[in-house]
């Protein structure tokens, strides 16, 4: 439709919306959760009312895992039935300013063992900063998986672009940072049963 189109990459969605705002680009495309975020808390800037696509959020792990990911996925089914996953994303997705209402999450004390959770922290509503802690329907969704495993959660928060590597690496255990599950990043990554469609 735009045969003269050109593409460009950004870090984090802040610095893609910088660049619209600033003239930059013309239209930014990413996780309607996010996008919508930005567009209510700036008036010079909408969303195109139809979606793009839907991608399958789930939470990535090690290759060859398979006791971490069986237990993930364990707990994501337990949520799934037991409407946990439905009342955390209405908690946290929303279409107008209201305030968000976070709950207090169990978790276990200091010494359980930690669980290490790469994430990206620019992500409103799904993971980001809020009263001066990691918030969002990302980081209740792992609290609460951490809490079922008898684990208490670790953040490593990063840049999107560096948390495979982290996990690669061994820094860290899991990545939850609106993650979509995609063929190309399942050669490098082992991943869960998807627990959130989102739009782009």
């Amino acid at each position: 439709e735009f045969p003269t189109a050109h593409r460009a990459s950004f870090d984090t969605f802040s610095d893609a919306v910088a660049a619209l705002r600033g003239e930059k680009v013309d239209c930014v495309i990413g996780s309607y959760t996010s996008m919508l975020n930005y567009a209510l808390n700036d008036p010079g800037l909408a969303l195109l009312p139809d979606r793009l696509t839907d991608e399958p959020n789930a939470i990535a792990v090690r290759k060859g895992n398979t006791e971490l990911l069986g237990k993930l996925d364990g707990v994501l089914e337990k949520f799934k039935k037991d409407g946990t996953l439905a009342a955390i994303e209405k908690r946290w997705l929303r279409d107008s300013l209201v305030p968000y209402k976070p709950v207090k999450v169990p978790s276990h004390g200091p010494d359980a063992p930690a669980l290490r959770v790469a994430i990206a922290a620019d992500r409103e509503p799904v993971c980001f900063l809020l009263n001066n802690a990691y918030a969002g329907l990302d980081c209740e969704l792992i609290e609460r998986v951490a809490y079922e495993l008898g684990m208490r959660v670790e953040y490593q928060n990063m840049k999107f672009a560096g948390l495979i590597a982290s996990l690669q690496s061994g820094k860290s255990d899991l990545i939850i940072a609106n993650m979509i599950r995609t063929a190309e990043r399942a050669k490098s990554v082992d991943f869960t049963t998807d627990y959130f469609t989102n739009p782009q």
